[in-house]
């Protein structure tokens, strides 16, 4: 059960034996850990955002206080989830649409 996967560049020099699972996917943020044992990972189908009104309307923003409201109304949104997230145990969460 052991799979060879080439990389672009380096050297034999630069191959490693990985016990357990790699994911090769890009990172949302370089503060992000680049390993994780004991991974309970969350596999995201759907968007990690505040969802988009499904009609044709638009918000208007008039003043400061309008958008500080909205802004802090979709940062709660986005919190919720990531705390929805570590309630259920999850360190890992990979989403097909991004963050």
């Amino acid at each position: 059960m052991i799979k060879i996967q080439e990389k672009t560049g380096g050297s034999i020099e630069d191959t490693q034996l990985i016990e357990g699972i790699l994911i090769d996917k890009d990172f949302s943020h370089p503060q992000m850990v680049k390993e994780v044992h004991d991974a309970r990972i969350a596999i995201l189908t759907c968007p990690f955002e505040a969802p988009k009104p499904k009609t044709k309307h638009n918000i208007d923003i008039t003043s400061a206080e309008s958008f500080q409201k909205l802004y802090k109304l979709e940062q709660k949104y986005f919190t919720d989830m990531i705390e929805h997230l570590k309630k259920n145990g999850c360190n890992v969460a990979l989403c097909q649409w991004g963050f």
